[in-house]
């Protein structure tokens, strides 16, 4: 959203400077401040807080300073007109929010710019005493205006905004969409060489605790992010990585984490299973199984009770699904109609062991129905499949909310962990699903669309390993977490001395629960 905000400074600015510049011959300038195409897109693309608060806060702060240097009040009523005709135009943004794109916000900018226009002239004609009171006072209002606007006339002002609207909005939503890329070859090369180095380190005793990779299973989580907008909530189990460099997370805070660094994403604190970064909404990195699926519906649960319109989108393996918390959860989401989207990612093996072994069910997906959850199956090695069905789904939910369930079938081609062999399954097996690595396959797809060169492909491949061997750097050059750190973020500020555990301290567990109460 920054380049966004960047455009709506820009055009305040714009307009503050063309204001204090009307008795310098250049008034025909100030008609082009956009402000109800800052009214329209803000509330189409913005989250609750900032849709309405922005584009009324940048009019406010250019109307002061242009006022006082004019000296008219901030309370002179066709002012404050303005501030309820943008309130107007927003509506038709809130309306258009679960749809926003160029082929809907366009017209729609030509529709507020009307909106705006009639509006504050409209008023005009009623608070002014220069109009006649009748029919032909407000087509003067609407048409060429007061003598004394002679210069700049109504209808020139309004050709002014249509004009001003229409290359906002177009340059606002390219803003909204830059390193939003719908094709993530980019992302998939990122996380396969992301994984594979942290695989590398990890043998080299460099990364310890445990270790999931995500090789094989890169299209389900790049097209699942595609589909979303970033102020979106994910959470995921403990195979990670891929959901944190999906989110937006640095190399360098992900592979600083595997190394136990306190440039990590969780401080050094979390490890392989434990990323999490607020900042983007990516919510964990959870070591138990299926313990994340109740804490992804209490997150749908705050989004529907706080009246927004975003969607969580929660992660889990095949081997959660016969999980005393996933059934509670789904149960839960069912009953509150929550916007959820339940992600399986069926790879068919929950650590060593077949799902054909694990499970009754023939297919995940009917674990849905049981809670009258609809379902689907999607091709996980299919990045465009995946991303699409997804898009679809969160834009029903965003409509009307309710739960939705996917199981995404796919593959990784490593063990469960790092210790584990894989030698549960086939040579020919590892090939077959070899055979349709969801990389190759978007490239393949990019180069018969004339979208993507061997060349391109190899200068990506080759950024991508950069960057990761970058980040290795990164993690080797950062320092550990001071040892005195360790109990900031287990127990409540103040409650133990700093790194001194209660056992030593000689407090029990629920002593050091009653002083920090008493402490609030």
């Amino acid at each position: 959203m920054i380049p966004a905000f960047l455009l709506i400074f820009s055009a305040a600015a714009y307009r503050i400077t063309t204001g204090l510049l009307i008795h310098s011959g250049a008034s025909w300038l100030s008609n082009f401040a956009p402000l109800a195409a800052i009214a329209l897109c803000s509330a189409a693309y913005f989250p609750k807080k900032y849709k309405f608060s922005v584009p009324l806060i940048t009019l406010f702060i250019s109307d002061a300073v242009i006022n006082f240097h004019y000296g008219v009040p901030l309370l002179d009523p066709q002012i404050l007109i303005r501030y309820a005709a943008l309130a107007l135009v927003g509506c038709v943004g809130v309306f258009l929010q679960n749809r926003a794109s160029l082929k809907t916000l366009l017209p729609a900018s030509i529709a507020g710019s009307t909106i705006f226009y009639g509006v504050t002239n409209a008023f005009s004609w009623l608070n002014d005493p220069g109009y006649a009171k009748n029919f032909a006072g407000l087509v003067q209002s609407l048409t060429i205006g007061l003598p004394q606007y002679s210069v700049t006339p109504s209808w020139m002002f309004f050709r002014n905004s249509l004009i001003s609207d229409f290359v906002f909005t177009l340059l606002f939503v390219v803003c909204m969409n830059l390193g939003r890329s719908t094709e993530k070859s980019p992302l998939m090369l990122l996380i396969r060489r992301f994984e594979e180095r942290a695989s590398q380190q990890y043998q080299a005793q460099k990364i310890g605790g445990f270790c999931h990779l995500y090789i094989g299973q890169e299209a389900v989580v790049t097209g699942a992010v595609a589909a979303v907008r970033d102020d979106d909530y994910i959470i995921t189990a403990y195979r990670d990585h891929a959901h944190a460099l999906a989110r937006g997370t640095s190399a360098n805070a992900c592979m600083a984490e595997l190394f136990g660094k306190a440039t990590g994403c969780s401080r050094g604190l979390g490890g392989s299973m434990h990323f999490f970064d607020r900042n983007n909404h990516m919510y964990g990195g959870h070591a138990i199984v299926a313990a994340h699926v109740p804490l992804a519906v209490g997150m749908a649960f705050a989004i529907k009770y706080r009246g927004e319109d975003r969607v969580t989108l929660c992660f889990f393996g095949d081997g959660a699904i016969n999980q005393g918390a996933f059934h509670e959860a789904l149960n839960l989401a069912a009953l509150y109609k929550l916007p959820i989207v339940f992600i399986c990612e069926n790879n068919l093996f929950a650590m060593g062991t077949s799902v054909k072994r694990s499970t009754s069910l023939k297919q995940i997906v009917d674990r849905a129905e049981g809670y009258d959850i609809p379902g689907e199956i999607v091709d996980g090695m299919n990045f465009r499949e995946v991303r699409d069905k997804i898009a679809e789904i969160v834009d029903s939910i965003r409509k009307e909310s309710h739960p939705a369930f996917l199981e995404v079938r796919t593959y990784r081609y490593r063990g469960h962990s790092m210790s584990d062999p894989a030698s549960y399954r086939t040579k020919e097996e590892l090939e077959k699903y070899r055979l349709d690595d969801p990389i190759t396959r978007l490239r393949a797809q990019l180069t018969r669309e004339g979208k993507l060169t061997n060349e391109q492909f190899d200068l990506l491949d080759k950024r991508a390993k950069e960057t990761v061997l970058a980040a290795v750097k990164f993690a080797e050059k950062s320092p550990q977490l001071p040892i005195e750190k360790l109990f900031d973020y287990t127990y409540v500020d103040g409650a133990v001395a700093a790194g001194v555990s209660p056992a030593k301290s000689g407090e029990s567990a629920a002593g050091t629960a009653a002083i920090s109460e008493e402490r609030r």
